[in-house]
């Protein structure tokens, strides 16, 4: 069993909070990303490279409401992942939220491109990043 799976709380009642998958190789943003998203009602999965999150995808009986992805990866970049997934008929109805430092319109443009549904520039908004990933499964929900 995997963290994708409802687990039960102490009542005995299945646990559906929002699951996210947070991939990013720099440890400290994917501790800081998880304690946020953590404390506003979200389950977290963490990897740190795109090899490790298809694994994790590939073995997961129930699969993440969103994913959220850093653009800067060792081996396959965030731009390749989310292009992967956006053709895949088991992922593509994931939303996936870009974050990077990359600041530039080429590179939001990008990112959109490759079929990301948002694009945070990091240091992010606690505040914003929430809203715009509940929107985002908000969206699919819909």
């Amino acid at each position: 069993m995997n963290n994708f799976t409802h687990k039960k709380d102490k009542t005995g009642k299945l646990n559906k909070k929002p699951h996210v998958l947070i991939i990013d190789d720099e440890v400290d943003a994917v501790e800081l990303l998880s304690l946020i998203l953590s404390k506003n009602g979200f389950t977290t999965e963490k990897v740190y490279k795109a090899d490790d999150a298809r694994n994790l995808l590939e073995s997961a009986e129930r699969l993440p409401d969103i994913v959220i992805l850093d653009v800067k990866l060792p081996g396959t970049d965030g731009i390749t992942f989310c292009q992967e997934l956006q053709t895949n008929t088991r992922y593509n109805k994931i939303p996936v939220i870009l974050v990077s430092a990359m600041c530039f319109d080429s590179d939001i443009e990008r990112g959109y491109a490759a079929g990301a549904k948002d694009y945070i520039l990091k240091p992010w908004s606690n505040i914003d990043l929430v809203d715009r990933i509940k929107q985002q499964i908000r969206n699919v929900q819909s």
